[in-house]
């Protein structure tokens, strides 16, 4: 799969995330991704974070702060600058859609971890983060 950057957004490699953050992965789901209304979305490899303010700083920080490379990005940033900026990553050569989205149109690029395939496009949402305990509950 593939994420398509929305507003200000933060990436990180999962695999990167449960192998370094105390708790691994579903820690900081629990962590950071219970609290409406920020918005987050995961492929299979990428977990990606938009937000503003604040709480996108202190998300940011916990990651980094465990040593986590985490890729600061936004919408309008031009996708040869982002893949500049971060050697794991792999994108679109040009937008998919053919009236742009975002604020510069790069918006319609997706955004894989390189060596991986692109796929299906994973979107963001504004959700709550359900523990798989408690779905299988309900």
């Amino acid at each position: 799969m593939a994420i398509a950057l929305e507003f200000n957004v933060m990436l990180a490699r999962k695999a990167e995330i449960e192998s370094k953050y105390p708790g691994g992965l579903g820690r900081f789901r629990l962590d950071w991704l219970v609290k409406p209304p920020e918005r987050w979305c995961e492929d299979d490899h990428l977990l990606g974070f938009c937000s503003m303010g604040g709480y996108y700083h202190n998300v940011r920080a916990s990651l980094r702060s465990c040593g986590i490379d985490v890729l600061d990005t936004c919408e309008t940033d031009a996708p040869a600058e982002i893949k500049s900026r971060c050697d794991w990553l792999d994108c679109d050569p040009a937008p998919l859609v053919e009236v742009p989205l975002g604020a510069s149109g790069s918006y319609g690029i997706r955004y894989w971890a390189k060596g991986s395939e692109p796929g299906e496009t994973a979107r963001f949402a504004r959700k709550r983060f359900v523990p798989p305990e408690a779905a299988q509950a309900s």
